[in-house]
């Protein structure tokens, strides 16, 4: 017992040495920035929240802004923003800007420019959504929450066609409304899933659910994490499947077994897309898992460990190998789990890119290939596309 205490005591230790002290300094900001603005760092670092406290700059009395941190070394990515994800930092002409990336090997100081808030300018007043996209509800009620949330729908084209009036379409649920459809409401870029979809000629409706802001985090994990807390996911989870996928069955023309069903989403929603998979094997036959934040709780990987398959699914897994030092092996991980379960080629397609970060850029790239494997389609179809081709 002694010995064992003594090993922990000498990680904890050397844990501490190889902390590197970072300052971030902030030189200059816009100049619509008030003094009584609070400015956050948000990141890999802190699970994105874009306003934790215990990531807010100091103000100094020439305006420039500084946080110290002690980090191990390794990959970070960040942005700063002003608490929240509606306030974020953007370039000179309004533009959403990638993430910012730095890689710590010891003691450093990164000084950094803030050209511009995303709530002060004009492009924000600018609805980029097809025609195709309806909002179903601004307050749709969960609940199992005690909360409301903001609901959309994608409906194909030829969803409205008279010829095709009983024609029944496959549905994805996707997380993170606000990034799917509309640049007005993702201050750090869309999915464009309207425009790909209507490019691809891909019939699939597609329903989106606004995270809760500061919920967010709580809606999407299945289980508490020490330092983050969360563990609303499996409530959130029956809402989809128990209240929303039911009022949408009743009210669009939609496909309802389990192979016409899908789940996506990406970073948190990646994790409670993939956990809500495979808990509901039953529901969703389609699981798209972008980025996943299978580090928030260990347990995931058990769960996995866990599932008997009872239905055929189609799995999608995306890493970026520029995300995080962990990312990678942590999908890894999980893809040796899912093959020693028997799942084949046809079942899971697990993919990493070299240039991949965590970002909605990233996401928005990957969407396609990732839609037409997981919905692919069917080969008389194909069959009949070809024979038109070759008439025209």
């Amino acid at each position: 017992m002694l010995k064992r205490l003594s090993v922990l005591v000498l990680f904890a230790l050397l844990s501490v040495l190889c902390r590197a002290q970072v300052v971030i300094k902030i030189q200059s900001v816009p100049a619509n920035t008030s003094s009584f603005d609070k400015l956050y760092l948000a990141g890999n670092l802190n699970n994105w929240n874009p306003g934790d406290e215990k990531f807010m700059f100091k103000r100094s009395s020439d305006g420039t802004y500084s946080l110290t941190l002690n980090l191990i070394p390794g990959k970070y990515e960040f942005k700063v923003t002003r608490g929240s994800w509606e306030k974020t930092e953007v370039d000179s002409i309004g533009n959403p800007i990638r993430n910012r990336f730095a890689e710590l090997q010891g003691n450093e100081t990164i000084v950094l420019d803030v050209d511009g808030w995303s709530d002060t300018y004009m492009k924000q007043l600018v609805h980029t959504a097809s025609k195709n996209v309806y909002l179903i509800d601004s307050v749709f009620y969960i609940p199992q929450l005690e909360t409301h949330r903001r609901v959309w729908i994608y409906l194909p084209t030829s969803y409205f066609d008279k010829s095709t009036k009983k024609k029944k379409y496959p549905v994805l649920y996707m997380h993170d409304g606000q990034n799917l459809f509309d640049d007005y409401y993702a201050p750090y870029g869309e999915w464009d899933i309207d425009e790909i979809l209507d490019s691809l000629k891909k019939e699939i409706i597609v329903v989106g659910i606004d995270h809760g802001g500061n919920e967010r985090l709580n809606d999407y994990s299945p289980y508490q994490n020490l330092k983050y807390g969360g563990g609303k996911g499996n409530k959130y989870l029956d809402f989809v499947v128990n209240t929303l996928r039911p009022y949408i069955n009743s009210n669009y023309r939609t496909l309802k077994d389990q192979q016409n069903t899908g789940i996506m989403g990406s970073s948190m929603g990646g994790l409670i897309s993939f956990y809500g998979g495979i808990k509901y094997n039953k529901i969703f036959g389609k699981i798209g898992v972008f980025s996943p934040s299978f580090w928030f709780h260990p347990i995931i990987y058990d769960y996995a460990e866990k599932w008997k398959p009872e239905r055929k699914s189609r799995i999608y897994l995306l890493a970026g190998e520029k995300e995080s030092d962990s990312l990678v092996y942590e999908v890894k991980r999980m893809e040796n789990i899912l093959v020693k379960k028997g799942l084949k080629d046809d079942e899971l397609k697990v993919v990493f890119k070299p240039d991949g970060r965590h970002a909605e850029w990233f996401w928005r790239r990957e969407f396609p290939e990732a839609i037409n494997w997981l919905f692919p389609e069917p080969q008389n179809a194909t069959i009949v596309r070809r024979i038109l081709h070759r008439f025209k």
